[in-house]
């Protein structure tokens, strides 16, 4: 499994992001700003991926210009961007090519299976993720009963598998 730098001002979806792909069996290391990401890439840890937001403590450009840096310093390394912005053809000539971009919100599905860090995590999933993949809000309904004819704990689905009230289009990839 690789091990995923993660990026990003807002502690909860730093907390979520991290979570998430640790139960998938990666490992990750985490930074909120990209001073403290470029000391984690230059020193003696190895970074398969860097998932990094593209807009960092307001500054529009701080994603963009780390990951450059990032694949400077480490070229195999693969970049995943998630970012609220519209993803158009100026945002993507900007981008590290053959990196990914997840729109926000952007479904748990969509994170796990980013062909950045896991080309068999689709293959692990099959259908909806089942709650344990959701935010710790939604982990209480793992508690619950299981359905009549489902068997085991959280045999229920959540119903709320995105990160925000609307789930997104897949990532794209930069070419």
């Amino acid at each position: 499994m690789a091990t995923v730098l993660i990026v990003e001002d807002q502690a909860q979806v730093l907390v979520l992001a991290q979570s998430l792909l640790e139960e998938q069996g990666h490992r990750t290391l985490s930074a909120a700003i990209p001073d403290d990401a470029l000391a984690i890439l230059t020193g003696q840890e190895t970074v398969d991926a860097l998932f990094v937001d593209i807009i960092l403590n307001g500054n529009m450009q701080a994603g963009i210009e780390l990951a450059k840096r990032a694949v400077e310093l480490k070229p195999s390394l693969k970049v995943v961007y998630s970012t609220g912005l519209p993803v158009t053809d100026d945002l993507k000539a900007l981008l590290v090519p053959g990196s990914v971009i997840l729109e926000k919100p952007y479904t748990v599905d969509q994170l796990l299976t980013s062909s950045c860090w896991s080309r068999s995590a689709a293959s692990r999933l099959s259908g909806e993720p089942r709650c344990r993949y959701c935010c710790a809000w939604h982990r209480q309904i793992a508690a619950l009963p299981p359905r009549a004819g489902k068997s085991g704990r959280g045999a229920r689905r959540c119903s709320k598998r995105s990160f925000g009230a609307v789930s997104s289009t897949a990532g794209s990839v930069v070419a």
